[in-house]
């Protein structure tokens, strides 16, 4: 037997045995028990046309992230966390809001039981630019948080202020 073919017969078995031992692994695998049972608060009523308008405000803050952090205008980071503050009160009553690195908000919102486990929820505030030239590309302007449609257009609407204000409403 040459060389050659024993090199590709012996990676063809170890490629076997990987292969097989990953279809086994997942197929006995069973997750971890929940430690505590998990229960469930009732869903609160929301106000699809006010988060809806919300979501439209936040659009019009241009908080636009360019490759070169001086390009950025620092004013809209501040005019969101206004924002943030004045559309939220109760959230922000509710929580302790830190600023990390100038932008980075954390806000922290202890429960009833600190021996349960903690749970994150993330969304990031800043959109990319538009690039210049394409703005007749776009269905309504990217700045101008358009509710039309049954949606509300506009950079940042799904990536990701959407999921921002979805997280405050």
């Amino acid at each position: 037997m040459t060389t050659l073919r024993r090199i590709v017969l012996g990676s063809l078995l170890v490629l076997f045995v990987v292969v097989a031992v990953v279809a086994v692994r997942t197929w006995t695998y069973r997750p971890a028990s929940i430690v505590a049972p998990v229960k469930l608060a009732s869903a609160p009523s929301i106000d699809v046309e006010r988060a809806t308008a919300h979501l439209g405000e936040a659009v019009r803050i241009r908080t636009v992230s360019h490759q070169e952090a001086a390009d950025n205008d620092v004013a809209e980071w501040d005019r969101l966390r206004a924002w943030l503050q004045a559309t939220y009160p109760a959230a922000h009553a509710a929580m302790t809001r830190d600023l990390v690195a100038d932008r980075t908000l954390v806000y922290t919102w202890l429960g009833s039981d600190p021996a349960l486990p903690a749970i994150i929820l993330m969304a990031h505030q800043d959109v990319v630019p538009v690039t210049p030239g394409t703005d007749g590309d776009w269905q309504h302007p990217p700045f101008e948080g358009v509710i039309a449609d049954g949606a509300v257009w506009g950079r940042g609407t799904v990536d990701d202020k959407g999921s921002l204000v979805a997280l405050f409403e």
